[in-house]
């Protein structure tokens, strides 16, 4: 039997998914008996064992950027030369200003806009191919037009620059084939 995270809610349904480092979750009912949650999860043990190993698989295939204290701080004193330069490139093409540009060390987001219309990079952003950084300043620039991701938002990033599907293809690429990890953190 597979060994599995059990999260209850809300829901009506029950649901598995596999995940980073082939954890199994599990999301059930409140009420659903344990026993047909192990039965459900018996039922999809060949499905499991098939996803698992995808994952696996695509875990070993990455490639692990290691960023250590003084890679860190050498990516910081890059954006904070470099990401400047770039928005004030772009920002006219959008017809915005940016109230401020800040350099983070955020691990989830390459970036954000605040409602302020500061934007904020994570050090990680200067990771990517150059052509990606500048789609995350447009991404980013586009915001203080739109702060929502509808369809008016992706016609302001269109407008700017009509390749940046191609660019959100490559930041995903890079997603899916690159580990970014910090010594000390996320367990390592």
């Amino acid at each position: 039997m597979t060994e599995y995270a059990l999260v209850r809610s809300s829901r009506k349904t029950v649901a598995v998914q596999v995940g980073e480092g082939g954890r199994v979750t599990v999301r059930a009912p409140q009420r659903m008996p344990r026993r047909e949650i192990d039965a459900f999860v018996a039922a999809q043990e060949d499905w499991i064992a098939r996803r698992r190993e995808e994952i696996l698989a695509r875990e070993r295939a990455m490639q692990t950027v290691v960023l250590t204290q003084e890679r860190l701080d050498a990516l910081r004193r890059r954006g904070e030369a470099w990401l400047p330069a770039l928005a004030a490139r772009w920002a006219p093409r959008l017809g915005v200003t940016p109230a401020g540009i800040t350099i983070t060390n955020a691990a989830k987001r390459w970036g954000s806009c605040s409602a302020r219309g500061r934007l904020c990079f994570s050090v990680r952003t200067l990771l990517l191919p150059e052509p990606c950084v500048e789609y995350v300043v447009v991404h980013e620039l586009a915001h203080l037009r739109e702060m929502n991701h509808s369809p008016r938002f992706y016609a302001v990033v269109e407008r700017a620059m009509p390749d940046w599907r191609a660019r959100a293809d490559a930041v995903r690429t890079f997603e899916r084939t690159h580990r970014i990890v910090e010594p000390g953190k996320d367990g390592k």
